[in-house]
């Protein structure tokens, strides 16, 4: 049952809250990706913590047995929280997804590890680093 899997995975999410872990706007961003993963195209969304989400749901992260651990993130070095399941891990950071925008789109492609993301989030995110460059003011 799916709906019972969600509903464990976004109590999760709320505990981390109520313990003051993560923020209840970084919480209400997630559980509306939980919630609505059927529905959104990734390429539509503009929240990478939705992003991050509704990608790993889409890829069956949920369906498959999943564990829950404290980990630092890959790109803050902060504490994160990492769903993981055979193939899939999705982290989840409040530092870098407690912001609308993501520290990816300020990194250099280098800089950071698009490795577990599918291509198509890949690719997305390859895109908005594109336009935020453009968007940026040049140095004079």
């Amino acid at each position: 049952m799916v709906d019972k899997k969600k509903q464990k995975f976004v109590g999760l999410l709320a505990q981390k809250v109520l313990s003051g872990e993560i923020s209840q706007e970084l919480f209400k961003r997630l559980e509306l990706a939980v919630n609505y993963s059927d529905e959104f195209k990734i390429q539509e969304l503009g929240d990478p913590a939705a992003v991050a989400v509704v990608d790993w749901f889409k890829r069956r992260g949920l369906e498959r047995a999943w564990t829950f651990t404290k980990t630092a993130c890959p790109g803050c070095s902060k504490e994160s929280y990492a769903f993981e399941n055979k193939n899939l891990m999705l982290v989840i950071c409040p530092n870098c997804m407690g912001e609308k925008t993501s520290p990816l789109l300020t990194m250099n492609p280098g800089q950071k590890d698009l490795q577990g993301l599918s291509a198509q989030v890949r690719e997305i995110i390859l895109r908005a680093e594109a336009r935020a460059a453009n968007l940026s003011p040049q140095p004079k």
